[in-house]
């Protein structure tokens, strides 16, 4: 008996494991191949006159292992209807997410307040560490479920208010730096955004003999099956790679290579570090206090640091470096065949991780991004061994090196499979 469906060789698209992002895939490999290639992959089919998609994970137990192709399996199917495609054929077609400052031109409404209480209530300043976002209709829904926020480059957690939006934690930012920049990273068109604060969640070290650089277990109240997930720590966003999911609620981390001073020195003009022992180093500060792992552990526990989670399990990323402009602080994005004026910006990122809130102009094929990143200082600890020092400062070169150095500045784009 003849086979009933046949494959659209011409529409065929995988998620690579490599290099995690959709591709167009030859389906005249091996099954096992392609399974081991691809995360999931859907292939075009055609019967009767008509048109469908098959889903590799609907069907992942009987292909994986299965050194023929696609076709060849087909073709054992001959007589069986399965059920479990889609009609119509898979389209590679991509929704994009966008960054823009909430302030500008003319954003919601965003108080100081603090936690629990009504922006219009009497308070103290100083008991204002979070702020608010009003919004209200259908802007509300898209800026309490779809954004991710950063305050003056932080990233901040957020969860939904009376009134719209609650940032916890963003008035510390705000009243200790002294100004507010609301920068909104958008997922409106690929998914829904969650924040979970680390201090909230259960945090287990997978070797006890080590301390909290190593392998850490954190357990999340909701799946993460079918999401991406990102984790924030000093308010520096980290996206988790693909092996570090360990169950259906569960995620490891592994920070060996997280430097608790240079977080602090990016950090200290919006956050008091004082609150988990360690100062800002603009005073002598005790070596042994940076090494302690009980402070590291207590920076995962600050109010900086979170989960998060993003409805989508296939974003894919692109980064883009910037070149510098004729002025500091200026960053230039040409694009020869001038399309990029169409595509929608992502948020700028420093060398160290920061994110740069910027103004976008567009001229003659060019963006020009104007920020408040001029220099950065060159700190001695990043050329002594200052681990094995009794006290380290935030002392800066002289002679040997140049005391400061030019600002370097990538944008990164986000996209996802259109559902």
């Amino acid at each position: 008996m003849d086979a009933i469906y046949q494959v659209r060789g011409d529409c065929a698209f995988g998620f690579s494991r490599d290099t995690r992002t959709w591709v167009a895939i030859d389906v005249s490999q091996p099954l096992k191949t392609l399974c081991a290639d691809y995360h999931t992959f859907e292939v075009g089919l055609e019967s009767l006159g008509h048109e469908f998609t098959l889903f590799s994970l609907y069907y992942l137990g009987e292909l994986q292992q299965r050194s023929d192709t696609l076709q060849d399996w087909l073709n054992t199917k001959a007589g069986i209807s399965l059920a479990l495609l889609k009609d119509g054929l898979p389209k590679l077609e991509f929704v994009e997410g966008h960054y823009q400052c909430l302030n500008a031109p003319i954003g919601p409404e965003a108080y100081l307040c603090p936690p629990n209480y009504h922006y219009s209530q009497d308070f103290a300043l100083d008991d204002a560490s979070d702020m608010v976002v009003l919004a209200t209709g259908d802007n509300r829904t898209i800026l309490a479920t779809n954004v991710l926020y950063n305050v003056n480059g932080q990233w901040v957690p957020h969860k939904q208010d009376s009134v719209g939006v609650r940032l916890p934690g963003a008035g510390n930012i705000v009243r200790r730096s002294g100004q507010s920049d609301i920068g909104c990273w958008f997922f409106d068109d690929i998914g829904s955004v969650e924040t979970y604060p680390i201090k909230d969640l259960t945090l287990t070290k997978l070797d006890t003999t080590r301390d909290y650089h190593s392998t850490l277990m954190l357990s999340l109240p909701v799946s993460i099956t079918g999401k991406t997930v990102g984790y924030v720590i000093g308010g520096i966003l980290h996206w988790l790679k693909p092996e570090f999911y360990f169950s259906d609620k569960t995620i490891m981390l592994s920070l060996p290579n997280m430097s608790l001073i240079k977080t602090m020195m990016e950090t200290r003009e919006y956050y008091d570090w004082e609150k988990i022992g360690l100062g800002d180093l603009s005073t002598p500060t005790s070596v042994n206090a940076l090494k302690n792992p009980e402070n590291f552990k207590a920076l995962l526990q600050h109010e900086s640091s979170f989960i998060v989670l993003v409805d989508n399990p296939y974003l894919e990323f692109e980064e883009l470096g910037l070149n510098h402009g004729a002025s500091y602080g200026r960053f230039h994005l040409r694009d020869p065949n001038d399309i990029d004026s169409e595509k929608p910006l992502g948020p700028l990122f420093n060398q160290f991780g920061k994110c740069v809130g910027y103004w976008p102009t567009w001229e003659e094929g060019e963006w020009t991004f104007h920020t408040g990143e001029l220099t950065r200082p060159n700190w001695l600890f990043n050329h002594s061994k200052w681990q094995s020092q009794n006290l380290v400062n935030d002392a800066i070169p002289i002679h040997s090196y140049q005391p400061y150095r030019v600002i370097n500045a990538s944008m990164k784009r986000v996209k996802a499979r259109k559902k």
